[in-house]
């Protein structure tokens, strides 16, 4: 990054998105890419590229930054990720972390409503998976 912010400081405005633009697209699926979204302050198109590429973690990695500006969006995208993942996953340390996810969807506007729903939907579709219904209770959705 240091030698991309060195190359910013060297350009007229309009060479930067164009070089911005190229390295953005060669390097879509890395960390580059994102570093560089940030840097220019392009939150919408990061939320986008983020959804696009379906990464969680990524999405972890700027929530902060993503939050304030587009809570519903980021929202609705962890949503979608742990009602995804619910089915497929299989042992304690997944329903743990779905669980944390859960509690994560809480903070954000109308959270809590929607992930005390997807806990009760868990426990009356998943009610043999015991581990899961004990992470359920762990992170606080007594149900």
């Amino acid at each position: 990054m240091e030698y991309v912010k060195k190359l910013k400081a060297a350009c007229t405005e309009k060479e930067w998105e164009e070089y911005r633009e190229r390295l953005v697209r060669e390097n879509r699926t890395t960390s580059l890419s994102y570093q560089l979204l940030e840097m220019d302050g392009l939150y919408g198109r990061m939320l986008t590229q983020i959804e696009e590429d379906g990464s969680i973690w990524t999405l972890d990695q700027y929530e902060t930054q993503l939050k304030g500006k587009f809570p519903e969006q980021v929202r609705d995208m962890y949503i979608k990720y742990v009602k995804d993942s619910v089915d497929k996953a299989s042992d304690r340390s997944t329903y743990s972390s779905l669980a944390r996810y859960l509690k994560k969807i809480r903070s954000y506007p109308d959270g809590e409503e929607i992930a005390e729903q997807i806990a009760a939907e868990w426990r009356r579709k998943y009610n043999r998976r015991r581990a899961l219904i004990e992470e359920l209770r762990k992170a606080g959705f007594d149900i």
